[in-house]
């Protein structure tokens, strides 16, 4: 049996604009903050938040050889030589490109973002997946997965991309940017496997608004041994999680520690900032 991790982290929040949450994944490079920011440059390419394309074309039929898993694609986040996933324009982690001469093109629906928000005064409250499709099998059925699709959009200028989401019934903004730290003249930590996923709300309400971003993420150690383009051979034994508190410049965070029977896999969640 496979293991997930859930980690929370809640913001109540007036009438402003903040950076709520900080998600390094795979490893901590605090650094790359500097370079953090949720203006979407005009230059990025642009689409709505899980609206199909009209036209897609795929490969030609006559070419075998060549990896086409169609449209739903997003940016890659991964230090240069170090492998890279994706996290598609629908919300979905769905990419892996992890191993020297494996590719797989799955989506696992614990792996997400969700979120949580509830205004002062009243008990309605939201709670939702923020993925703009459901998964395929009716694996966690009890979860909201009823993001409206093109409630938002998604933007891409490698090596950055951008969630923007505006859902009707969320009524804080929220922005998602990620990326992986791609230095100029800084080859050593630009190979890091490194990938960061930094959080903006802003609050355009009057009144005062809790909101919790949760993360989520299965515990893939042994997902790659097979040369399949799916996890339907995946390996689960002897997987299991931990955590532990640490410091990074001076800011307390939780490392959660997935453990396999060969290597570990970090996530860290600094505090909110």
């Amino acid at each position: 049996m496979c293991s997930t991790l859930c980690t929370f982290r809640k913001w109540t929040m007036t009438k402003m604009r903040a950076r709520i949450f900080s998600l390094l994944f795979l490893s901590a490079l605090w650094s790359t903050l500097l370079y953090a920011s949720d203006a979407i440059p005009e230059a990025a390419w642009r689409r709505p938040l899980g609206q199909p394309m009209a036209s897609a074309l795929g490969k030609k039929p006559e070419i075998t050889t060549m990896i086409d898993d169609g449209y739903w694609q997003g940016a890659p986040v991964g230090g240069f030589g170090a492998g890279t996933l994706s996290r598609s324009y629908r919300g979905d982690f769905v990419r892996w490109h992890l191993k020297a001469g494996i590719h797989k093109y799955e989506t696992v629906p614990a792996n997400q973002f969700s979120v949580f928000m509830k205004p002062e005064g009243t008990e309605q409250s939201v709670a939702e997946v923020l993925f703009a499709g459901k998964p395929e099998s009716k694996s966690l059925s009890a979860w909201n997965w009823n993001y409206p699709v093109g409630a938002g959009e998604y933007a891409a200028l490698y090596p950055k991309a951008w969630f923007d989401y505006r859902a009707p019934e969320l009524p804080v903004h929220l922005v998602l940017e990620q990326f992986s730290p791609i230095l100029p003249k800084n080859y050593k930590e630009t190979s890091y496997p490194v990938a960061l996923y930094n959080w903006y709300a802003t609050n355009d309400t009057q009144k005062t608004v809790t909101v919790s971003i949760m993360f989520s993420w299965t515990n893939m150690i042994g997902w790659l041994r097979d040369t399949s383009t799916n996890f339907s051979n995946q390996l689960n034994a002897q997987n299991i999680n931990r955590k532990s508190a640490t410091s990074m410049c001076s800011r307390p965070s939780q490392t959660v520690v997935m453990c396999g029977s060969r290597f570990p896999l970090r996530v860290r969640c600094p505090t909110a900032i």
